[in-house]
Parts: C-alpha cells; sequence; structure tokens
C-alpha cells in the first residue's frame, strides 16, 4: 500500500509541476559585422491563432516593441521595410503532446495516467535585406502542462533571446555583449523555472 501512495504523489507531483525551464538559442552568421547595419523594420507580429491561449495581438505588439527597444540599445534605427538594412521577423507557436506514464511497483501497487503537454516557441529571424540571407536567429521554447504561454512568458523569452543580439558598437571594440563575437551562449545557461 505504500508503493501505491508512493506512485501516486509521484504523479501527482509531475502533474503539479506546470512548466519546465526556458530554453535559448541564438545563432548568427559567420563573417557578419553587425557594425555595419544601421537600419532594421519589423514585420507586423503574427496574429492570434487560438494556438496559445494567452497570445493575443496585443501581446504580439508587446514583444515587437520588446525587440525593437533591444534593437535601439544596440544602435540601430527604425526605418521603412524596403529601405530597412535589417529585416526582423516574429513568429510564435504551440505544439501539442500527450505524455503517458506506466509505473507499476509491484503486482497491486502502481500508477498509469496521461497529461497534455504544450511546448509554446517563439523565435526572431533578422535578415540582411540586400543579400536576402538571415543573418541572426534566435529561438526560446517551454514546455507546460497547461495552455498559459502568455505575455509575461513572452516577454521573458524576448528579453532572453535579444540579450544575445550582437552589440555592432561593442563589436567595433572588438567584443559582443555576452561576450561571444556572434552573441551566442552555450545551451548549459538555459533558464529554470
Amino acid at each position: 500500500m505504500r508503493l501505491a501512495a508512493t506512485g501516486c504523489l509521484a504523479a501527482l507531483a509531475l502533474a503539479c509541476q506546470n512548466t519546465g525551464a526556458l530554453h535559448v538559442r541564438t545563432q548568427a552568421a559567420e563573417s557578419t559585422d553587425f557594425a555595419r547595419y544601421r537600419t532594421y523594420a519589423q514585420a507586423p507580429p503574427p496574429e492570434a491563432d487560438g494556438t496559445l491561449v494567452e497570445y493575443t495581438e496585443i501581446t504580439g505588439r508587446k514583444l515587437a516593441a520588446r525587440i525593437a527597444e533591444r534593437l535601439e540599445q544596440t544602435g540601430l534605427v527604425a526605418a521603412p521595410w524596403e529601405q530597412a538594412d535589417l529585416q526582423v521577423a516574429l513568429s510564435v507557436g504551440g505544439q501539442a503532446r500527450v505524455d503517458v506514464w506506466d509505473w507499476h511497483y509491484s503486482v497491486v501497487a502502481g500508477s498509469t495516467g496521461s497529461m497534455p503537454v504544450l511546448t509554446g516557441s517563439l523565435r526572431v529571424d533578422v535578415v540582411d535585406r540586400r543579400r536576402a540571407r538571415v543573418v541572426w536567429q534566435g529561438l526560446a521554447w517551454q514546455e507546460t502542462m497547461d495552455e498559459h504561454l502568455g505575455e509575461a512568458r513572452g516577454l521573458r523569452a524576448v528579453e532572453r533571446l535579444m540579450a544575445r543580439f550582437p552589440d555592432g558598437d561593442s563589436k567595433r571594440r572588438g567584443r559582443a555583449r555576452g561576450g561571444d563575437p556572434r552573441g551566442a551562449r552555450s545551451p548549459e545557461e538555459d533558464e529554470k523555472p
């Protein structure tokens, strides 16, 4: 009986853990000199499609504003889409799956169950307009046991991504924000909830 209770407690603990770590990956195209870029333009934020319950068009505008804020901190200036050196696009999404467990401690004790898991993701693509190639990309994702990957999590993901965006001004001095000349960091720096 004690084993059955332990199994039920473990299942409950797993069900109550509603979020995983926020994972962040960034990549810059090799030999890209971010100091030569002067202007940027953003594509409109994605429309709400119902995949992520708390994502709204207002949330999308707030995420885009946070991206613009970071780009301007690096010295870039907003420009019309057709004239900008860099074109920036934000995308968000979610993918659902069902996790199933089957724990048996003895012939009579054990636990079986399932729970929905949603992986929410946010991606920022930065394209050199003249060359028509991606020069920087950031991806953040997080798993949750509910559908609420809302505004606060989205803003935190954008902050983590954009903190890794190469700073053209500091690159002129031989270093980029975060130490890596491309603005990337190791996977070990993923954030725990």
